[in-house]
């Protein structure tokens, strides 16, 4: 598991000032249009797309979600699916804009191979040698490991971050393995603007998005084309995001971060899924050249975080679907939610966005789901059967985590399995429990839902952890009180930046623990380091000790301040 800035932060919602709406029962309205017909009748593939997609919104108690489809001889089509304001159920609509998050990194990547191919930029250069004055390690590191999170950098840290003598660091030798830095791709807009000799967003509307056909896409977000969005939501409530939470709006944020800040149609969507089609069966125009686009999609490092056989190249990663490789991407905004998932041998893909951030949800079973129709429409065959879908995954064993737990204090906690998922009873109320990892569950329980709860040991677990407080099965066990070098370290620390939201740290025995990241040690250098080898880019400090407590945490150069929550 990859241990990053986002697995840290438990999520805090970011709400404007409107009431909270929940999500609306009556059916949810649709549309669809075929834009260009293709070879066949397209008609089963919309139906069955549309139907799937909707769906899922129920399923999840999401609002809306806007798709595209590009297939063989031409084949286009637009979905909309849901509401794109939910306090005046106006429905999602072709022309609305959706915030396509990371879905940007592989735009990205096409105007540094556009600039490539005009001899403006050596994808393997040293990007010191193209950017000089950033604050990069010492270590050498190349364009094309920054495309392909090859690098070692940290995954969200700022350009100039305000720790760590104002420079950024590595947590492994560049080229040697996966781990997904935004922090990466920020560098390379900043290499686009230096070698196109203008900023980033107007470099990639002059270097792709135009070429491409994409004239309703916007390289950045902002107040100006805030009407053109359909509303986005975020949960109501602070707590791991389960399915038929309650949504507020979100509040409106100018983003520019090169990796991440388009904001596109479905039309335009199925445009690009149509060139990403033809680029990964080898055809770069108008772009670049073919040997270029052969380069583009040949993955060169394995990211398993993607699926078993995930790979990555160029702002974009390779994924196996029913045995055939496809080429996919996800992404997550404040309030929107997004999937790729394009299959170059049935020639074309499928995009789709929801209005709303709901924890690590992505509609990515429905990209899937979509690439298995269209693979049916290109070969002339039946449409598939749709997936059930299942938000929450089961908990293989669950009863071995079932029981009653007790603590010191007398606090009582009930797990029961019930249809493979455990549910955890306190207080007189129920909260339902999902995986965080193994033997690591959070839980939308209005008192538990602040910590995880963390089983101890293999099998039939008899010992459990909520934050600092541990409980046994069926007898109490005293907390044992935390080793002193790390006691004042421990709480809640929390940040205005709404991607940083709040970080819960608590000390067990003689382990500091940052809660949905794990254990975390001190260096030599003074900073702390995840103890599992998948978060070794990542680095906190703290410091501003007070009568023996910390004030203030520096988490890969975003800095956190303690909360004094009053529950504990």
């Amino acid at each position: 598991m990859q241990l990053t800035r986002r697995q840290w932060l438990s999520g805090a919602s970011l709400l404007a000032a409107s009431p909270a709406t929940a999500g609306l029962t009556l059916s949810p309205p649709a549309s669809a249009s075929v834009v260009s017909r293709g070879a066949g009748d397209p008609s089963a593939l919309v139906e069955g797309l549309r139907a799937y997609a909707a769906r899922e919104l129920e399923v999840y108690g999401l609002p809306g979600m806007t798709l595209s489809v590009s297939g063989p001889g031409g084949f286009a089509a637009t979905l909309a699916v849901g509401y794109a304001n939910l306090d005046s159920a106006r429905p999602v609509t072709a022309d609305q804009l959706f915030q396509i998050g990371s879905i940007s990194k592989s735009m990205l990547a096409l105007a540094l191979y556009r600039l490539a191919d005009i001899g403006k930029v050596d994808l393997d250069a040293a990007v010191d040698t193209v950017i000089p004055g950033m604050s990069l390690p010492p270590e050498r590191i190349t364009i094309a490991q920054l495309l392909n999170h090859s690098t070692g950098l940290p995954a969200d840290a700022p350009l100039f971050p305000r720790a760590f003598g104002d420079r950024l660091w590595l947590g492994y030798k560049p080229g040697t393995r996966f781990s997904y830095s935004n922090t990466g791709f920020d560098l390379l807009g900043a290499v686009v603007a230096r070698a196109s000799g203008v900023p980033y967003h107007r470099a990639l509307v002059d270097l792709v998005l135009r070429p491409l056909g994409m004239t309703r896409t916007e390289p950045l977000i902002r107040t100006s084309d805030r009407a053109r969005y359909a509303i986005g939501y975020v949960p109501l409530l602070d707590r791991p995001f389960f399915p038929g939470a309650r949504f507020g709006t979100a509040a409106w944020l100018d983003i520019e971060i090169p990796a991440g800040s388009v904001a596109s149609t479905s039309g335009d969507m199925a445009r690009y899924l149509a060139f990403v089609a033809r680029l990964g069966r080898g055809s770069g125009g108008p772009l670049f050249s073919d040997a270029l686009a052969r380069r583009f999609v040949t993955s060169t490092i394995s990211a398993t975080e993607f699926g078993p056989k995930g790979r990555y190249a160029s702002g974009i990663a390779t994924v196996d679907v029913d045995g055939r490789t496809c080429l996919h991407h996800t992404g997550g905004m404040i309030a929107f939610s997004s999937s790729l998932t394009v299959d170059p041998v049935a020639g074309g893909g499928v995009f789709a966005s929801v209005n709303a951030h709901a924890g690590d949800y992505r509609p990515r079973a429905v990209t899937r789901y979509g690439c298995r129709l269209l693979r049916a429409y290109a070969e002339g065959k039946a449409m598939p059967p749709s997936p059930p879908v299942e938000p929450v995954a089961k908990v293989a064993h669950a009863g071995d985590f079932a029981g009653r737990f007790m603590a010191a204090n007398g606090d009582v906690l009930t797990v029961t399995p019930r249809d493979g998922w455990p549910v955890v009873g306190a207080d007189g109320a129920e909260g339902r429990m999902r995986g965080a990892g193994p033997g690591r569950f959070v839980t939308d329980h209005p008192r538990l839902s602040r910590h995880e709860l963390a089983y101890e040991g293999k099998g039939r677990r008899d010992r459990l952890w909520s934050g600092g407080t541990i409980y046994g099965r069926d007898r109490p066990l005293p907390t044992p009180p935390p080793d002193s070098a790390i006691a004042g370290l421990a709480g809640t620390y929390a940040s205005n930046d709404p991607w940083v939201g709040v970080i819960s740290v608590v000390a067990r025995d003689k382990a500091l623990i940052v809660e949905s990241g794990g254990e975390v040690r001190r260096a030599a250098d003074g900073s702390w380091r995840p103890v599992d080898p998948e978060g070794a880019c990542e680095r906190l400090i703290f410091d501003a000790v007070v009568e023996g407590q910390a004030q203030r945490v520096n988490l890969s150069g975003i800095e956190l301040r303690r909360f004094h929550d009053t529950d504990g």
